[in-house]
């Protein structure tokens, strides 16, 4: 993990990859992060609006350990994400076709 962290400025390609998918796909996402992250500063992370404007966007009083902290609150936005998302919406339906 922390070589991964360590090369993450090697990147930059891989990232830009990111973005451009983001912005020309528009997936459902869900972007759940601490308000107070040292590492990945909620500023930088709010970005992510920037190239996908319908991304569904927390920033939960907490620091770089959000899922830690705040487990509970972030499976409960993944919950009500999943359920109000068409692609999670249409597995359902598929899924009950196949019982």
């Amino acid at each position: 993990m922390l070589d991964l962290l360590y090369d993450i400025r090697n990147q930059a390609s891989l990232f830009e990859a990111m973005q451009e998918f983001l912005r020309d796909r528009r997936p459902p996402t869900l972007v759940a992060t601490g308000a107070n992250d040292e590492i990945f500063p909620e500023e930088v992370v709010r970005q992510i609006l920037t190239d996908h404007p319908d991304a569904e966007y927390h920033a939960l009083q907490t620091g770089h350990f959000a899922l830690e902290d705040k487990a509970a609150e972030i499976a409960a936005l993944m919950r009500d994400f999943l359920a109000r998302t068409p692609v999670a919406a249409a597995a359902g339906r598929n899924g009950a076709e196949h019982e």
